[in-house]
């Protein structure tokens, strides 16, 4: 059994793993698209976080878990957007905590997988570039969030997690 398969074992997506095969051109990350037979959802990301980039990635994982309840939390007090919001989350892993940390030191999560979602990779026409800039509602969303973080965390380390977190959170 490969290591990829023994990682995504580790969440509770509710199905069985059939497949797990290399997603998207991550340069920071190594990302996996996984495939589940029997669950109510077919897929999910599964990431293994680059350590020497992110020195800490547990205090990653909890700024993105208060993140997502603050994007959540202004969006649903915020309703008049007529745009449609699909916001990743953390899926837990069978231990109860949102990583998986390997016996070789590896650093896993695990996101649900958000169909149609699009990840730039470079700006290529306008059409790109303006899916990529914040809208008004995504940065009022996270105005008020910095004093939220996790203590050791890094402003551009926040702004990173948010940037590739942004990616997804519209359709």
């Amino acid at each position: 059994m490969s290591n990829l398969v023994i990682a995504a074992q580790q969440f509770e997506p509710g199905g069985r793993v059939l497949d797990v095969q290399a997603y998207g051109e991550g340069n920071v990350n190594d990302t996996y698209l996984v495939t589940l037979d029997g669950a109510t959802e077919a897929h999910f990301v599964l990431q293994r976080i680059n350590t020497h980039v992110f020195r800490r990635p547990e205090l990653i994982m909890a700024n993105l878990r208060v993140f997502a309840e603050h994007v959540r939390q202004r969006l649903a007090r915020e309703n008049g957007s007529d745009r449609r919001w699909v916001l990743p989350y953390v899926l837990p892993a069978k231990d109860g905590k949102d990583y998986y940390v390997d016996p070789e030191g590896g650093f896993w999560r695990a996101l649900n997988y958000v169909p149609r979602s699009v990840c730039y990779q470079t700006i290529q026409d306008s059409n790109a570039a303006k899916a990529s800039t914040p809208t008004g509602a995504s940065s009022q969303a996270v105005l008020d969030f910095g004093d939220r973080a996790a203590r050791g965390v890094s402003m551009a380390e926040i702004r990173f997690s948010y940037s590739s977190f942004r990616s997804k959170i519209w359709l």
